[in-house]
């Protein structure tokens, strides 16, 4: 009769974790790899989302396949985080700001249509003091709370519609050029105005881009994305593009929307900052050239899947 050796088992047992941990390593980097094909296909897009939560479960991995000596699978990992640091780097490194320039503080929030934790929204706002505030997803529910800020907001813009696509604007100082826009075919309102900051008129559009959870979606999103852009690269300069936009920085249609509307992310040299369940930054403000960003945060929880975005800018003299 054979007997299997303590030897030969422990080596057996070895081997099937060494596998195991394959295939682990390949599953993990993997989401970064088919991120690259983010044109091609709406869910290779999603992917491109969660580089930070692919960092940070890549970093552990790489260090045990050196430790291991696993050189081929090594490298596949290496190639992947270095594409997320990539992406994420340019987000931690920030330019001089403005000095001493009179600012203007705005404020964009998805209130959620299904909240009903008004008065955490109003604290909210109360708190922050904006000159500006962006509500996103107010619909009739929401009509009570909105008619309380304009007591301190006299200088408004409000579309309430069903469901998640209604849009308010609420202004300390008077708002010029005020017009709902439809851009795109996925028929949601965007608002256009324009507030004066020490007196240079800054051009504005609060948007809500549709959420990308389906081909269709997020072929209307991209739709909506292409178009705020052109109207965005027409506009006089300085302008600003702010609201709940569906989409993180490491989408190429994020590229397209930056390049086409030539416009900038404030929120470079701020970090990652994520505003939706606390996960990835899909609410932004997107700026010309001649604004500069003097802070850049997000808010506390108001009841909202969203978290509030706050910025204070300037215009750069």
């Amino acid at each position: 009769m054979e007997h299997s050796s303590p030897s030969g088992k422990n080596t057996g047992k070895r081997a099937t974790i060494s596998r195991l941990f394959a295939g682990v390593a390949v599953l993990v980097a993997l989401p970064t790899y088919l991120a690259l094909g983010a044109r091609w296909w709406w869910g290779f897009d999603l992917a491109t989302h969660f580089c930070a939560f692919y960092l940070l479960a890549l970093l552990p991995i790489a260090v045990f396949l050196s430790l291991s000596k696993r050189w081929l699978l090594l490298a596949l990992v290496s190639v992947a985080l270095a594409i997320n640091g990539s992406r994420l780097a340019p987000l931690y490194f920030r330019e001089n700001a403005t000095q001493d320039a009179p600012s203007l503080r705005i404020a964009s929030i998805n209130v959620l249509y299904g909240n009903s934790q008004y008065e955490r929204v109003l604290d909210f706002i109360r708190q922050e003091s904006p000159d500006l505030v962006l509500l996103i997803e107010v619909n009739k529910r929401w009509l009570p709370a909105v008619a309380t800020l304009k007591s301190r907001f006299p200088y408004s813009l409000v579309k309430i519609r069903a469901g998640s696509s209604g849009i308010a604007l609420f202004s300390k100082s008077p708002l010029e050029d005020l017009e709902i826009l439809y851009l795109g075919s996925a028929g949601v309102p965007s608002i256009r105005a324009t507030v004066r900051l020490d007196g240079t008129p800054v051009k504005i559009i609060g948007t809500h881009f549709k959420s990308p959870v389906s081909s269709e979606r997020t072929r209307l999103r991209n739709e909506q994305l292409i178009a705020t852009a052109h109207e965005l690269a027409r506009m006089s300069r300085p302008c600003l593009l702010v609201g709940d936009l569906n989409i993180t920085p490491w989408s190429p249609y994020f590229r397209d929307l930056l390049q086409i509307g030539k416009l900038r992310n404030s929120q470079i040299g701020f970090g990652i900052q994520p505003s939706w369940l606390a996960a990835i930054p899909i609410d932004h403000l997107l700026h010309s050239a001649d604004i500069s960003i003097l802070d850049r945060r997000i808010g506390p929880d108001v009841g909202s899947d969203h978290r509030p975005l706050i910025v204070d800018i300037a215009v750069k003299k």
